[in-house]
């Protein structure tokens, strides 16, 4: 049952309602004592009827297959309906919801699904047409504790092409690379605290699912340009250790005053995460 005169107390549906995302969402919804319901591949409910029966409809699938069901949904939210993509790129998302006339917007939670709450966790949200539901779900996550950022979805995939595919992708090459190198028989023998510690947080994102890393890589435009820049960063760095010690030095010199201001703390939290703060 739909609760359209009641904006306080919505029913929420969310398609992808068993998967690690969508169950946590379920879960935290459910806690505070609102109507959930749920979409799967193994549900008797379908996502059509899903999204005709609910007031907010978030949808919460893997993004190789975000813009499809996006544009499966969609037609069948009632009118004064809001529906929005949980995902980890926002441009193919909204590039889906370009012709719903319904209240829609893009919400990236900036964690994994093992959350116990909200409260300290960030989202960022890329509003397409605003309206009383969305509002509501933002105002229920800062509730929540949350911290919600605005952005656009172009400014929101640029920055994921650095902060995600740049970053996990790199892992895929320099950990195999680490391992290859270090001594066959005993590897972590020769570790040093900082070695180690870069080793788990890399090991922690391969053991994870390979196929949302896939999307992550291979989905954002931004990606690969970010990808161009690195391997000329790394060029240069081969040019320098070629060229002597002091050609090294000053590269590593001028990396460190790219940090910014943002370099001691940065440094600090570091030395902290290896019990040296």
């Amino acid at each position: 049952m739909r609760h359209a005169d009641h904006p306080a107390r919505p029913t929420i549906g969310i398609v992808g309602g068993r998967g690690g995302i969508g169950s946590l969402f379920a879960r935290l919804f459910g806690a505070d004592g609102l109507d959930v319901l749920i979409s799967d591949r193994d549900t008797a409910l379908r996502n059509t009827d899903l999204a005709a029966r609910c007031d907010l409809l978030a949808v919460a699938v893997p993004l190789r297959v975000m813009p499809d069901v996006l544009r499966e949904v969609a037609p069948h939210l009632a009118p004064d309906a809001a529906i929005v993509s949980l995902g980890s790129l926002m441009e193919p998302a909204a590039e889906a919801l370009r012709p719903c006339t319904r209240q829609a917007f893009l919400l990236h939670p900036l964690f994994g699904p093992g959350r116990k709450s909200l409260r300290g966790a960030t989202l960022v949200c890329a509003s397409l047409r605003g309206g009383a539901v969305q509002d509501w779900l933002l105002a229920w996550l800062r509730g929540q504790g949350a911290h919600v950022v605005t952005s656009t979805p172009e400014e929101h995939d640029r920055t994921m092409a650095v902060a995600q595919a740049l970053l996990h992708g790199n892992y895929a090459a320099l950990a195999p690379q680490i391992m290859r190198r270090l001594p066959a028989e005993d590897p972590l023998a020769w570790t040093s605290p900082t070695l180690r510690l870069q080793l788990g947080l890399m090991a922690r994102i391969l053991r994870q699912d390979a196929r949302l890393y896939g999307d992550l890589l291979a989905l954002n435009r931004h990606a690969a340009a970010a990808f161009d820049e690195l391997i000329e960063r790394l060029t240069a760095l081969r040019q320098a250790m070629a060229a002597g010690p002091d050609a090294v030095e000053e590269l590593f010199s001028t990396a460190g005053a790219d940090l910014g201001p943002l370099g001691a703390d940065l440094a600090a939290e570091g030395d902290r995460a290896l019990g040296e703060g």
